[in-house]
């Protein structure tokens, strides 16, 4: 258990409740009527964004549990270090809409590193708890615009003899 860092008591890293007085570690309150993202579907964690090296760290997981604002995620390969704990994170997941597949991301922040029993599995797995910190907007994990040239684009495209393979 973590120290409450407002008051007394200990803090679970999970559930985000304080044991024996004090606050929550993190108190919010988000709307989920707008969120389709529940147990077993399959999200990417954006755990870091270097705008120096336009190097963005993202991370597949998968939602063990969805409890109001607390979401209970499968741990990721690389895993996300203790020193990331209180740090934010964008929890992002595709949704099916009309003209197509929509990606979403979800501002979060870490709470803490705990196991959590699969029953699939019958064992325990490692698992991230997080807290959201706001209502999910749309999000592009590409780093530049996708551009699809028309044929009176006048482009033209050079591919060094090397790089092609010739027939036998």
């Amino acid at each position: 258990m973590a120290r409450n860092p407002r008051g007394r008591g200990s803090l679970d890293p999970i559930r985000g409740k304080s044991r024996g007085g004090g606050l929550n570690l993190l108190p919010l309150q988000v709307d989920q009527s707008n969120m389709s993202i529940g147990p077993g579907a399959s999200v990417q964690l954006v755990v870091e964004i270097d705008l120096r090296t336009e190097r963005i760290d993202v991370r597949d997981s998968t939602v063990f549990d969805v409890d109001g604002e607390r979401l209970v995620l499968a741990q990721t390969q690389p895993a996300i270090k203790d020193s990331k704990l209180r740090k934010e994170i964008t929890v992002t997941y595709l949704e099916e809409e009309k003209d197509g597949p929509v990606r979403y991301g979800l501002p979060a922040v870490i709470t803490g590193f705990t196991g959590y029993d699969d029953l699939m599995l019958r064992r325990k797995v490692g698992a991230v708890a997080v807290r959201k910190r706001g209502d999910p907007i749309p999000y592009d994990l590409r780093r530049y615009y996708r551009v699809v040239p028309t044929s009176r684009s006048d482009l033209t495209i050079v591919i060094p003899p090397s790089l092609v393979s010739s027939p036998l």
